[in-house]
């Protein structure tokens, strides 16, 4: 629980900036996982660029709506490491999305751990069903 901020002790902290990622083939530290929509296993190597691919052509109006920065433990290996929260809005066939990406950075300030959590449940599917469609389509994975 967050406790409120006594005035008379001076302005807010101003919380620090985590650098953003600039291009995903450079940003993307090759050894670290990305957590896929409706999955439970990680994406690894360079599927995860196909991944963030088929992605940016699947949502549809995609647009990040909040941000919150800090630190957090990663499932990769448990270290501590700079995080974001990157809350996003999009369509997929139709249904509005309401998701977050959950970003761990390295010491280099490249992804190290890139996971996305999607909502309501009918839109987890028409998403999974469409980035299975384009995961197929780009041999990246096989047909069902």
């Amino acid at each position: 629980m967050r406790r409120a901020h006594d005035h008379r002790s001076g302005p807010l902290p101003r919380r620090r900036r985590q650098p953003r990622p600039r291009r995903p083939g450079r940003s993307v530290h090759r050894g670290h996982p990305a957590l896929q929509p409706g999955e439970v296993h990680a994406v690894r190597g360079p599927a995860v660029l196909g991944l963030f691919g088929v992605l940016l052509r699947t949502f549809e109006d995609f647009r990040y709506v909040g941000e919150f920065a800090g630190a957090s433990q990663t499932s990769a290996d448990g270290t501590e490491a700079p995080s974001a929260v990157l809350l996003f809005r999009a369509t997929v066939g139709g249904k509005e999305i309401h998701g977050i990406d959950l970003v761990h950075l390295d010491e280099d300030g490249r992804i190290k751990e890139f996971t996305v959590m999607v909502r309501p449940a009918s839109a987890v599917q028409a998403l999974g069903e469409a980035v299975l469609a384009g995961l197929v389509a780009d041999g990246l994975a096989p047909a069902p």
